[in-house]
């Protein structure tokens, strides 16, 4: 992954934790289409509060069909 990729990853989710979603109302506007809106904005919240795990994203036919978030609990040893 690029420099300017991860920093971007790490600047979206500060602004998610900031409750700064930078998450577009005009789809059109924007180039994102309609039905990609929704699961775009379940993996920007679900990055916003974790900490620690996974993300997966299951497509069919170019379109994302489901979002599995998994959340690592991890402790002090």
């Amino acid at each position: 992954m690029s420099i300017e990729k991860v920093e971007n990853k790490k600047s979206l989710q500060q602004e998610a934790a900031d409750g700064e979603t930078t998450m577009p109302t005009d789809h059109q506007a924007t180039g994102i289409e309609s039905h990609a809106a929704e699961p775009l904005r379940v993996v920007v919240g679900a990055l916003a509060q974790m900490r620690y795990g996974t993300i997966q994203l299951t497509v069919h036919d170019g379109k994302v069909t489901q979002v599995d978030v998994t959340e690592r609990q991890r402790f002090a040893g």
